[in-house]
């Protein structure tokens, strides 16, 4: 009998069954398989669990159980495609990535990886938020900012393959340089590493790969090569994003994309593109005004950080 796709399934998260499991050659099952946690408990609750609802969680909880529905195409049915992930990142998610962002574009500069200067003594010119600034970041944290759902695939970007060499990356590699080449990385904001390649890519885009998890995405400043399973966000539209837009729109992309993928669930650019997020608007239209204010108060929050600016000095606007 084929499912009902009108009737919520059981999905839970049996990551944690209670048991300690290594490999140790020559030893038994009580060394290699030990109960640590009330598993054979969570076993026969993972049975009721199934059978009769969640009024039987105990060793599990709420946050590792979910009943949804499933579609009959089987590309939905995992436990981590259905957690609800929290669609508003908090202030502190944005400036944990514009502060992920400035330390990796620093040290490229710093160490001659990119041609690039930093000038510290205009970034020390005025840390102290603006009025308008500290507005717009309590509007954002107090949700009376107006928003609109965007689709992105459709409102606001085309995603589609990076180009690249397609060489090996011995012969990728071979020649040090000073242009990014994007891999299927998490770290280092996705550079594998700098080549005397012309780039392949325009810089001022975002850029994430199907092959990890949302640690993947980031934004590139800089022109760069691209990669296999490395896929770009192009402005659709005609719209102008510059690099606070962008920043802004890693974070929300991120808390969206969280905990649903990994590299058993692919993030291929299809469920990418139909991910709904929410922006601020103004006359129905993205407020890009208003975005620049939040984070450019926030980026001036994570460099008093970085420098040890005393608090008074930063949250007194004027």
């Amino acid at each position: 009998v084929p499912h009902n796709i009108k009737k919520a399934v059981k999905c839970l998260d049996f990551s944690n069954d209670g048991y300690l499991r290594q490999c140790r050659k020559k030893a038994g099952l009580d060394v290699n398989q030990q109960n640590i946690d009330h598993a054979l408990e969570r076993y026969e609750e993972a049975v009721n669990l199934i059978l009769y609802g969640k009024s039987y969680l105990k060793y599990y909880s709420e946050d590792e159980y979910i009943e949804d529905q499933i579609s009959l195409d089987g590309n939905d049915w995992t436990y981590s495609q259905h957690i609800k992930s929290n669609f508003k990142p908090n202030i502190s998610d944005f400036k944990k990535d514009i502060q992920e962002y400035f330390s990796w574009k620093w040290s490229a500069i710093i160490r001659g990886n990119v041609s690039d200067k930093i000038n510290i003594d205009k970034l020390m010119v005025n840390l102290a938020l603006s009025k308008q600034e500290q507005n717009a970041i309590e509007a954002y944290e107090h949700d009376s900012l107006e928003l609109k759902d965007f689709v992105i695939g459709t409102d606001l970007f085309d995603i589609h393959p990076t180009k690249s060499y397609k060489k090996t990356n011995r012969l990728l590699f071979n020649d040090p340089g000073i242009t990014p080449v994007v891999v299927n990385s998490s770290e280092n904001n996705g550079i594998g590493g700098y080549v005397a390649l012309n780039p392949t890519e325009n810089g001022n885009i975002i850029t994430y790969s199907d092959t990890t998890t949302s640690k993947g995405i980031f934004y590139q400043p800089y022109d760069f090569v691209g990669y296999s399973h490395v896929q770009g966000l192009y402005p659709l539209h005609g719209r102008k994003w510059n690099e606070n837009g962008l920043l802004y729109f890693v974070t929300l992309f991120k808390t969206l994309a969280d905990k649903r993928f990994d590299y058993v669930i692919k993030f291929n650019r299809a469920v990418a593109s139909n991910m709904t997020v929410k922006l601020p608007v103004k006359n129905n239209e993205i407020d890009f005004a208003t975005i620049d204010l939040i984070m450019n108060g926030l980026k001036k929050l994570v460099l008093s950080n970085a420098f040890d600016v005393s608090d008074t000095s930063v949250n007194k606007g004027k």
